[in-house]
């Protein structure tokens, strides 16, 4: 592993790196500026997505899977916006679009297995969104919640691309030594972890500021000011790794920030509840699995 010196230089050189980030597609920044602006309507949104025939294709898919189980077929991208809603159109946006960026040209086998990367994002995203649901329902945080699952670990794409042989010998002596996380064998050969990465990510990528502390401090969410949906996501990417099969409540209370368990008043009966839920709705989750 590395000494101070260079972690001070691989900073530095993190840092430039950072300059040659790829700016998010278009698209995304347009339908950001859509759904935050007051005066939008489905027709704008429309608009955009029936420019991209991949795009319509997967909207129209989505609106018309057994997921929604809607009792007639839609048929058209106005109807389907309409009956999904902005938020939802958002995230299918965005999820199709960072798939691309972070799995889909990825071919060869990894010790950062990427699919099952993107398969955890997906799982995060989705328990973030039920755990809202279960505490503090609202359409905004429910969709929020899911972005930043999807997002949550997007400093790790960036290390195994600028870093390749160097994550994958951190992966591998994570792999060895379970015990201790990731983030911390991370911090001892970088100088930072993913979560800090991811964050300066979402800056660089001028995502919403309400996005920077959960992504953070998602490994750590007592340091957070954003309390709830720090805990929200924190607590979503433990719990995402179990099933119902194998659920472990002494397991998973080991793993959990026990603030942030308290922040969100959760027992071990909403935490076995939340497991199913998640792994029901991850079997019904293909178009945002296979974006």
């Amino acid at each position: 592993m590395t000494d101070i010196n260079e972690s001070s230089k691989d900073m530095k050189n993190l840092i430039q790196k950072m300059d040659d980030l790829p700016i998010l597609p278009n698209v995304i920044s347009k339908v950001m500026k859509i759904i935050d602006n007051p005066y939008s309507n489905a027709d704008h949104l429309t608009e955009l997505i029936s420019m991209d025939q991949s795009m319509t294709v997967k909207t129209l898919k989505l609106a018309n899977s057994a997921y929604y189980g809607f009792p007639r077929e839609i048929v058209t991208v106005t109807e389907a916006v309409v009956v999904l809603g902005f938020l939802t159109v958002r995230n299918l946006i965005l999820t199709s679009t960072l798939y691309n960026i972070f799995v889909n040209d990825v071919q060869e086998e990894r010790e950062f297995d990427r699919r099952k990367f993107w398969k955890h994002s997906v799982a995060t995203a989705i328990c973030a969104r039920l755990l809202v649901s279960a505490t503090a329902p609202g359409q905004k945080e429910e969709e929020e919640a899911f972005t930043l699952g999807i997002l949550h670990d997007v400093g790790k794409v960036f290390l195994d691309t600028n870093y390749h042989d160097r994550f994958t010998a951190v992966m591998r002596e994570n792999r060895k030594n379970k015990k201790e996380p990731v983030y911390l064998v991370e911090k001892r050969e970088f100088g930072i972890d993913h979560a800090e990465i991811g964050a300066m990510i979402i800056d660089k990528w001028n995502l919403p500021e309400n996005f920077f502390e959960p992504i953070k401090f998602h490994h750590m969410p007592d340091k957070a000011g954003e309390k709830y949906m720090t805990a929200i996501l924190h607590v979503a990417d433990i719990i995402s790794k179990f099933s119902a099969a194998n659920f472990d409540a002494p397991d998973i209370n080991r793993q959990l920030n026990a603030e942030a368990v308290g922040t969100l008043k959760l027992d071990e009966k909403s935490l076995r509840t939340a497991v199913q839920n998640l792994e029901y709705e991850m079997s019904n989750a293909d178009l945002f699995l296979n974006s």
